[in-house]
């Protein structure tokens, strides 16, 4: 058995931060926002902190930062307790995001846009997709996927390619080496404290 000390996870959604608060938090010092608009369900947008399992591989490796999903953010806290953990709000799908897994659609988008101008002439962000659809429903319609626009442009892309980042692009299969499966195949616990299957 292996001894390490878990951080708790904790998620809190928009029914209690505003999506102010959420843009602020990704910000750092001398950049501002302006026109913050979240759309989407109330539950499925928030902040995260404990994710990571300190002096390890493990967890999702951003300590703190903004969730947006397609159900309950508050879902995302682990262990992975069941293979299908999911809430349907009947939301409306995004069209740049339908223009990416075209033809298939999809629905209960999570949007957060703003815009920002930085004091320097370098801006960075780390993200993590991750899906409850992984393993198994790999290469089928239900295809979840992750955009991030900087003006227009989506910049979530596989290194060195110009392919998307969702379950079909990223998976045990295809382009493996970022894939990072929870699935609860390797039974209870599965490796990473969070809910999601990959």
């Amino acid at each position: 058995l292996e001894d390490r000390m878990l951080l708790a996870a904790a998620v809190s959604d928009l029914t209690t931060l505003t999506a102010t608060q959420l843009v602020n938090s990704l910000l750092g010092a001398g950049v501002t926002a302006s026109n913050i608009v979240y759309t989407g369900d109330n539950r499925g947008a928030g902040g995260f902190t404990g994710f990571q399992d300190p002096g390890t591989d493990q967890g999702i490796g951003v300590p703190s930062g903004v969730i947006l999903a397609s159900g309950q953010v508050t879902d995302a806290i682990g262990p992975n307790s069941s293979d299908s953990t999911s809430t349907s709000f009947g939301t409306p799908a995004d069209i740049q995001l339908n223009a990416i897994v075209a033809p298939l659609t999809t629905r209960d988008a999570a949007i957060l846009e703003f815009d920002f101008v930085p004091a320097g002439n370098t801006v960075s962000f780390s993200y993590v997709f991750a899906s409850e659809e992984y393993t198994e429903f790999e290469g089928s319609s239900f295809n979840d996927v992750f955009a991030f626009f900087v003006d227009n442009l989506n910049v979530a892309l596989i290194p060195g390619t110009a392919t998307p980042v969702s379950i079909n692009t990223v998976n045990s299969t295809t382009n493996a080496q970022f894939f990072r499966n929870n699935d609860r195949t390797f039974g209870v616990p599965t490796p990473f404290t969070i809910e999601y299957d990959g």
